[in-house]
């Protein structure tokens, strides 16, 4: 019979692997920057991060008894662990559902993880009852929520940590009301932080967009960087019109500055596009008209309009099909390509 030390060492051996694994998807796949990896200080939003700390403390009650075996080795075990869940989760899984929006994708990332949370610590799998669930699935969703609104995942691995070392030291408890008061303070952090965005109406400043289409059905799209958690954006050129500019005027502009591609390509029609998008921490809603460009012989787009700023965040541009625009590495900004592109490009569509 394996000893308690060397009966924890296949979890810990276990959490490493998976730790790793994580790591060397995002690399491969070169993700760092939007899994949250870069070693970089939290942005402002960090005041949110003592919040969430709080509902970890209140787990700290005298209920549970520590897990078995070396309280060395349930240590370690409880550190590879909080990496190797907070690189999967709350870096890989999430940014791979970013364009769900923050209410679903932390929803979908918290349900998806709780079971690795619950069986995947020393004593975890004794007292499995529906409050211990229902606590990690609350404590997930707060940390998934937390992750839009800082650009790192090393606070969550943090937090994260915190708490393996309270349940494996049995300073938590599985059953009574300090869990379950738990649950409700980590699913109202998490509520409030992914239903705390601003949220702006772009008819404050009115809008124009640019659907570039080439011979071949293919439509044209910018690559941003989100300046709030790096996170790559891909949507249409276009931008906010200016005072005494029409729509038409703003779109021609937008294009040239953008992309380089002549303004006069971009015709007189348009449909009207209905927006709800994220972008550098807040919400824009409406509705913006987006005018349709044929291109036949675009070429490589250049960037000698764009200004200091656009430079720094315009990280790529191309030509897609609309059906293909869903496998970008990135949220989709525009609505949906294919019904946008129908309704520019039938025959006699006039807004």
């Amino acid at each position: 019979m394996l000893g308690p030390r060397m009966a924890g060492m296949p979890p810990l051996l276990a959490c490493l692997a998976a730790a790793a694994l994580a790591a060397a998807i995002v690399t491969m796949l070169g993700w760092q920057r939007e899994c949250g990896l870069r070693l970089r200080a939290p942005n402002r939003r960090w005041a949110y991060v003592p919040v969430v700390a709080g509902g970890v403390v209140l787990l700290a009650v005298p209920l549970g008894t520590p897990a078995p075996g070396s309280m060395t080795l349930n240590l370690a075990v409880a550190l590879a662990a909080a990496v190797a869940v907070e690189l999967m989760a709350r870096g890989l899984c999430q940014h791979a559902v970013h364009r769900w929006g923050p209410a679903v994708s932390s929803l979908a990332v918290a349900a998806a993880f709780a079971p690795v949370d619950v069986l995947g610590l020393p004593g975890q799998g004794r007292d499995v009852t529906t409050t211990v669930v229902l606590t990690d699935v609350a404590f997930g969703f707060a940390l998934s929520a937390l992750r839009w609104r800082v650009n790192t995942i090393w606070v969550q691995i943090v937090l994260h940590a915190g708490r393996n070392v309270l349940v494996v030291t049995g300073s938590t408890g599985a059953a009574g009301w300090p869990p379950v008061l738990a649950a409700i303070v980590f699913a109202a952090v998490g509520a409030r932080l992914v239903g705390g965005y601003r949220k702006v109406d772009i008819s404050i400043r009115p809008t124009a967009r640019v659907l570039c289409v080439d011979d071949r059905g293919r439509v044209f799209l910018l690559c941003w960087r989100d300046p709030f958690d790096d996170t790559r954006v891909w949507d249409l050129p276009g931008g906010g019109i200016n005072a005494g500019e029409t729509a038409l005027e703003a779109a021609r502009r937008e294009l040239y500055e953008e992309t380089g591609y002549p303004g006069d390509h971009v015709l007189d029609r348009h449909v009207l596009s209905t927006r709800d998008s994220y972008w550098n921490a807040t919400r824009y809603v409406g509705r913006e008209p987006v005018y349709l460009a044929r291109i036949s012989a675009p070429g490589r787009p250049s960037s000698s309009g764009q200004d200091p700023r656009e430079r720094a965040m315009i990280l790529d541009g191309r030509w897609v099909s609309p059906s293909a625009a869903a496998g970008l590495p990135g949220r989709i900004q525009a609505a949906d390509l294919n019904r946008l592109t129908h309704a520019e490009c039938s025959d006699g569509n006039r807004a």
